[in-house]
């Protein structure tokens, strides 16, 4: 269980995080935008987060995606 940092339905503050190759850069955004990459958005399944701004790494694995998710999410 990770407590995440929230203003509304979007994250506080920029999010870098990495696991492997992957690097996930999440940022907080306006009324409407979501993220694109579908890893990013399971991992928001339980989390009322819902605007975000991901951008991912060009050479990634989906396995670590989620985990560089969950390792920025955790700081």
């Amino acid at each position: 269980m990770i407590v995440i940092a929230r203003r509304g339905t979007t994250i506080t503050h920029e999010i870098i995080g990495q696991c492997g190759s992957a690097i996930v850069l999440l940022k907080p955004a306006s009324k409407g935008t979501r993220g694109h990459l579908l890893q990013v958005r399971r991992a928001f399944v339980m989390a009322p987060v819902f605007q975000y701004f991901n951008q991912v790494s060009p050479f990634h694995n989906p396995i670590n995606v989620v985990k560089a998710t969950f390792d920025g999410l955790s700081v």
